[in-house]
Formats: C-alpha cells, structure tokens, sequence
C-alpha cells in the first residue's frame, strides 16, 4: 500500500499560511482503516507523521482521539513538551472520565467537528482547548465573538470557494478548505 502526508493549509484572513493540518492518507478511504479505535495504530502514525514534519516551522495540528490520548498521554506530553508548534486535533468528544486527561493538554487541543455529535458549548467550557474547528455551515449557529471569549482560534472548514472566504474574512478566524488546494503539500512516508 502506498502512504503519504498530506498536509492542508490553515490560512489567516489575508489567505496567509497560519500552519498545516498533517493528514495520513493511502490507497483506500480512511474510515475503513480507522473504523475500530486502534490506539496503538493511531500513535505509531502520529510519531511517523511527527518524523516526516518535524522541521517545518509553522503551526502543525494531528487527529488524534480520546482513547489515545487517554491510553498514551505522557508519551503526547512529552512530544508537546519538546514541540511548541504542534497541536492535537481531537476527533472525537471524550467521555467524562477521559476529560481530566484532555484538560491537561487544553492549551494545545482543538475541538474538531464543533456542534457535531456530542461537541457542545458545555463541552467547549469543560476542556478549555486552545481552540476549535466548525464547518462553514454552523457559522450562523453561534455567536463568534463569545465562542472567540472562550477560546483563542477558530478555525472555519469546508471553504470551498471564493464566496465562502469573503464571507468570513474579516472576521479574525482561520480557514482551511480546498479553496486553498494550491497550498497543499504531499510528502511520501
């Protein structure tokens, strides 16, 4: 099977470079390799993406879910210790018992999917993550500048075209979507 990083930008207002999200891919859809909670699988990627990226000097943010960071957290600890530019994207809502877990690394998470699922705004004041990411098409469900108060970024996803950016832009938050397809980066593994 073949492997590859992908790295998709997260621009600033100006469609300036604010970091990369580092996404595993191969030659099948990745809800069928990740459809079981594999935590030992999901850190050993992460440590191999790390390895691959490790010298970018931008912010960088990795998927990784509660069980993992339940089951490894010193082991992410550390690596955030020694890398200031990383950040973990959490995939998944915990569940109660793993938030004193999450909460420890508050200033480096984001909240993926905001508003889908079980991701809350009670959940939001339990964590307290650097910040969050939400699709375009729950931006007129919240209040951005009391999400903003809770928060430091928020990064907007699924931007997809011209429209979507203007809309926003001025607005202090973070875009990614593949409106920005030409600043992908693919590296092999």
């Amino acid at each position: 099977m073949n492997f590859r990083v992908e790295l998709q930008p997260i621009v600033d207002g100006k469609g300036n470079i604010w970091g990369y999200e580092v996404l595993f891919r191969g030659s099948f859809p990745n809800h069928i390799f990740f459809q079981v909670a594999n935590p030992k699988l999901e850190i050993e990627i992460f440590k191999r993406e790390l390895e691959i990226v490790k010298d970018f000097d931008t912010i960088l943010t990795f998927n990784l879910s509660p069980i993992t960071l339940k089951e490894f957290g010193k082991e992410v600890k550390k690596i955030l210790r020694k890398y200031e530019n990383i950040f973990i994207e959490l995939t998944e809502i915990p569940h109660r018992d793993d938030i004193k877990v999450i909460k420890d690394l508050g200033n480096r998470i984001f909240l993926d999917d905001f508003l889908k699922g079980s991701s809350s705004i009670e959940r939001l004041l339990k964590l307290k993550p650097y910040g969050i990411k939400i699709e375009k098409n729950f931006m007129d469900l919240i209040n951005i500048d009391k999400i903003k108060g809770m928060v430091k970024e928020i990064i907007v996803e699924k931007i997809e075209s011209r429209k979507d950016f203007e809309e926003l832009k001025g607005k202090d938050l973070l875009f990614q979507g593949f409106l920005f397809k030409e600043k992908f980066i693919t590296l092999a593994c």
